[in-house]
């Protein structure tokens, strides 16, 4: 009877056991996958391309850009050689003036004030400030019909010293498409047009203006430019030019 007993108990107990087991081994597969599954899914989210944040262009970026989109445009009807981007030109007070863009062609000298604004300008060639407005957004400027002036009237200066005679010199003032424009009493001569229009209006210009200069004129004015460029000259005359502009910006937020 013993033995017997021992036997059944055996019996008994073996399959017990064997269940345990089983069951162990089901729950430690079981967590594997799902460590795994947890780990695939951690992998995909650190994996992932993350966008970058939205960062607000600077107004000196959009000028860039602006200022870009127009000497492109002049390069295709003057010629790579014959457009010079963000001159300097030193005025007789010793100050430094930046022009952001000249073009040079046989009828003149072409003096080129971009204004990469969108939304409404409203401007007066005979006053001082002009409008920006974008939405709610509103801000008076300074007029870039005076502000080219000054650029003319220091380029004039520069060009009898530097080479003994003054090329004629045209003003234009140039915003982007997408600007509208309400302009009124621009001086005479002064072109004020939208990039599309750029195109044409020098056209008409070409036409009605007959050639003053020579080759020899020519070969003195575009050195000239060419050597007073911005990525030309050293970082101690840009320097230079910045503590002009902040000494302007005093002077005149004081009046």
């Amino acid at each position: 009877m013993k033995k017997t007993n021992k036997k059944n108990n055996k019996k008994t107990v073996k399959p017990k056991v064997k269940t345990v087991k089983t069951t162990a081994k089901k729950k430690s597969k079981a967590a594997r996958e799902a460590s795994l599954d947890n780990l695939a899914k951690r992998t995909t989210k650190r994996d992932k391309p993350q966008k970058a944040p939205y960062q607000k262009k600077s107004y000196a970026e959009i000028g860039a850009e602006g200022e870009q989109e127009i000497y492109n445009l002049l390069t295709c009807i003057f010629g790579k050689g014959c457009v010079f981007r963000n001159v300097y030109v030193q005025r007789s007070s010793g100050r430094l003036t930046e022009i952001d863009l000249l073009a040079v062609h046989p009828t003149g000298v072409y003096v080129v004030e971009s204004k990469n604004y969108s939304g409404l300008v409203c401007g007066d060639g005979n006053n001082s400030q002009w409008l920006h407005i974008k939405g709610s957004y509103k801000r008076s400027f300074y007029s870039p019909v005076a502000q080219n002036a000054g650029h003319v009237d220091a380029l004039r200066e520069a060009c009898q010293y530097h080479i003994g005679f003054v090329p004629p010199m045209l003003s234009l003032l140039v915003f982007p498409d997408r600007c509208d424009l309400q302009i009124v009493n621009l001086p005479p001569g002064l072109r004020c047009c939208r990039l599309t229009q750029l195109g044409p209006v020098l056209g008409s210009v070409f036409q009605a203006v007959a050639p003053m200069l020579g080759q020899s004129h020519l070969q003195a004015i575009i050195p000239l430019f060419y050597q007073s460029q911005r990525s030309v000259l050293p970082e101690s005359v840009q320097a230079q030019h910045m503590r002009d502009v902040a000494a302007v910006k005093k002077w005149a937020s004081s009046k």
